[in-house]
């Protein structure tokens, strides 16, 4: 996978990100940081395709997202991106397992099974849960372990550690630096031990890269 971001700008009622020029490849972890506000998950969003630069361009291989159209956009969300926000959102009739399962078959994923993954995460106890009846940091867990599955080329994480306590922070780590061997994994974190872990660690202030 290669992104590349050029001349990137988009604008909020008093904020500003950009312009960002950028080029991530491979595999391997990004890290973007920077204190709340400074526009890590506006970028983060933007890089998984969830909506088009105000300008510039953002290059997914070849492909531009400000100049595809909406489906076009969704269908390389669907093959190639995985994303996820801030704050879980799960289909409300489903258990976890069913919830992760319809994941998978969406991205016609056989790599690894729901199971497979939630174990990793902790959650076996939680497999038959409405996701009303999850903590807030095992839908923190549940929200990475779905964006896992299925190994997509690009997987944008916003704040995968931040609710969680310091044995299930270890287990997610561990699950995002797996997934970083055979994807290019871009999450936006204040977690010390994501940003040293990582290959290129960017550090955002009032929507400008610094370095």
């Amino acid at each position: 996978m290669r992104v590349s971001l050029v001349q990137v700008t988009h604008q909020y009622p008093g904020f500003v990100l950009g312009p960002i020029d950028q080029e991530f490849s491979g595999t391997g972890l990004i890290v973007l940081t920077g204190s709340s506000g400074s526009g890590k998950s506006t970028l983060l969003r933007l890089l998984a395709g969830l909506h088009p630069p105000d300008s510039g361009s953002i290059r997914h291989n070849m492909e531009d997202l400000a100049k595809v159209s909406d489906s076009a956009r969704s269908l390389l969300r669907r093959d190639q991106i995985a994303y996820s926000s801030q704050f879980p959102k799960f289909l409300d009739a489903l258990d976890l397992k069913e919830n992760l399962t319809y994941a998978a078959r969406i991205r016609n994923s056989k790599t690894e099974s729901p199971e497979s993954i939630l174990e990793k995460c902790g959650l076996t106890p939680q497999l038959t849960a409405l996701p009303k009846k999850l903590s807030g940091g095992e839908s923190s867990r549940a929200n990475v372990a779905r964006a896992l599955i299925g190994r997509r080329s690009l997987i944008c994480l916003d704040e995968p550690t931040s609710m969680l306590d310091k044995k299930c922070a270890l287990q997610i780590r561990s699950l995002i630096l797996s997934s970083s061997e055979h994807s290019l994994v871009i999450a936006a974190t204040h977690d010390e031990k994501l940003k040293h872990a990582a290959k290129l660690c960017m550090i955002l202030d009032n929507g400008k890269v610094m370095n």
